[in-house]
């Protein structure tokens, strides 16, 4: 799939929000629709998201957190965010993520460019499954919740 149709292309191509170079966009890769179905039923092991144990322990209040503000929009914020998410990586050995915007739309990128450009992959109010090598975070509301294996 063209990352043109992706459904939130505009995020990489649009000069008003992130326009990433040729480069960057040739390390995307966008997920089909199946394979998407079946990481994110493997992750949340139920079929409406909001009803997941997990989701609901966020909602509670009750799921460790990773960290508490991410500092969307914050340069300082953003760039120790980013410090933070490279060494967790780096030391755990993920080479590539899958960001899972819902059941349907995913992308597969590598963690070099999701490091870097970490802030133009979601938005501050966003809920997205970022499934790693092994385990995954979940981005929601600016906090970034654990690191599940």
């Amino acid at each position: 799939m063209n990352i043109n149709d992706f459904k939130y292309a505009w995020r990489f191509t649009d000069k008003n929000h992130a326009e990433f170079s040729s480069k960057e966009l040739c390390d995307i890769k966008i997920i089909g629709s199946g394979e998407t179905r079946t990481k994110w039923d493997k992750i949340v092991k139920a079929d409406v998201f909001e009803r997941s144990s997990f989701i609901q322990s966020i909602v509670a209040m009750t799921a460790p957190v990773f960290i508490s503000d991410c500092g969307w929009g914050d340069i300082q914020a953003e760039h120790k965010t980013k410090q933070i998410i490279s060494e967790y990586f780096k030391e755990n050995n993920v080479t590539n993520i899958a960001l899972l915007y819902d059941n349907n739309t995913a992308l597969q990128t590598s963690v070099a460019l999701f490091c870097e450009r970490w802030s133009d992959f979601f938005y501050p109010n966003d809920s997205i499954v970022i499934a790693l090598d092994s385990g995954f975070m979940i981005y929601y509301e600016d906090i970034l919740y654990g690191a599940y294996r």
